[in-house]
Parts: C-alpha cells; structure tokens; sequence
C-alpha cells in the first residue's frame, strides 16, 4: 500500500500528521513522514505518556529524541526521604524503556536507507560538506511519478 500526501495539511510542513510540533523540531522530509508516524503511534501505544522531544535529520540520518517519565515522578508527596519505587515497577519500566529505544533506533535504521524525500531506497552521500540521504532522482532534482 503506497503513502500518499495529495490533499494533507499540516501546521508544520516539516512533520507528518499526528506528530506533536514540539519547540525544537526541525523535522524531516516527507519521504521519512510514514516511518516517523509508525513509530510515534507505536511508542503512545507502548507507553501513553512518552514524549516526542525531537525528530530532525542530522548528516543525513534521522534522529528521533524521545523520553518518558520516570519512577520518580510518580512518588507520594509525603513519601519518606529513603523511597523507592516498588521492584515489580521498576522492571516494568525498564521493559517498557527497552522496547522504546528499539523502536527508535528501528526508526533511524531503516531511514537510513530511504530516500528523505520521496521515500525510495538511497544511501548517505556527501554533497559538497552536507551529507543528504536523498536517490539520485532527488539529488538531481528530478520529480519522481
């Protein structure tokens, strides 16, 4: 089934529908748009109060910072000065942030070898100092159908 953006509008052009705006995103070409998509409705799935923090392209990879609360926060306001958290929990989130690192790096692996405009396979090349992870169609400036 192939993605299509005809007729899709964003507040940010930069980020694909249902990823937050966040203050320090950059974002990234649309040919990365479905895997950054996947990945964030994965990780709400996995864990409703993950956090998007950023997702940008950095020599010609996509980086995805996320974070998510963690044990402490959820510590009673008259909790003595020696609390921890409850071991069972502790695992529980350490699973849970496990599986979340995986996503994301899943997510930069595979952008690694697609096309960050238009969503084909590519490789990272040098151009001119920049490194852009763009086909040789794109590269070229030639539209592709």
């Amino acid at each position: 089934m192939a993605f299509s953006y005809k007729n899709l509008t964003y507040d940010n052009p930069s980020l694909p529908e249902g990823v937050p705006d966040t203050t320090c995103s950059s974002g990234v070409g649309k040919g990365w748009w479905p895997v950054v998509q996947a990945t964030h409705k994965l990780m709400l799935r996995i864990c409703p109060e993950y956090q998007l923090d950023q997702v940008k392209e950095k020599f010609g990879g996509l980086r995805y910072y996320w974070g998510m609360p963690n044990l402490y926060d959820k510590m009673p306001e008259d909790a003595p000065e020696d609390w921890e958290p409850d071991p069972a929990d502790a695992e529980k989130y350490e699973r849970i942030y496990e599986q979340l690192t995986v996503l994301a790096d899943l997510a930069e692996s595979i952008c690694a070898n697609l096309c960050e405009t238009c969503g084909t396979e590519s490789k990272v090349s040098n151009q001119g100092g920049w490194y852009r992870n763009q086909c040789e169609d794109c590269l070229m400036g030639r539209v592709r159908r």
